[in-house]
């Protein structure tokens, strides 16, 4: 399996456990109150947006047609929660450790997906240089 496809499974798989966090535990995790209709709907709806972004990844590690596609949505995807989350950092507070990692994951995992579109480009450039050459 190429680092690619690895790369994007783990993230899939890291993913679902999150999404249950804010879709089944809140209460559990960061200590919101889901007292009313409209908080737990918002919780939920944001548990199914990770979810289909880990299942379209799982799929992804499979399927090499999807694998580039993939990988820049890892990248818009955990580089908007992160920019969000340093923004709220400097709006409202530090939240708690759970979000905070949540923060530091999300930088890292963005970027290594950024790194490794630009390994494929570089690698596809290669491969043309050197069909140029023959």
């Amino acid at each position: 399996m190429k680092t690619q496809n690895l790369f994007l499974l783990t993230a899939a798989l890291g993913i679902f456990p999150v999404a249950m966090s804010y879709g089944l535990f809140p209460q559990l995790f960061f200590g919101i109150e889901t007292n009313s209709i409209e908080i737990t709907n918002i919780l939920r709806a944001i548990m199914g947006l990770y979810t289909a972004m880990g299942i379209y990844w799982l799929l992804a590690a499979f399927k090499p047609q999807l694998t580039l596609s993939a990988l820049y949505s890892v990248v818009v995807f955990m580089g908007g929660l992160a920019l969000a989350r340093v923004i709220s950092i400097n709006l409202d507070g530090m939240p708690n450790m759970i979000l905070l990692g949540y923060t530091a994951i999300e930088l890292v995992i963005g970027a290594t997906a950024y790194g490794l579109i630009k390994a494929n480009y570089s690698e596809a450039d290669a491969q043309n240089q050197r069909l140029g050459e023959a």
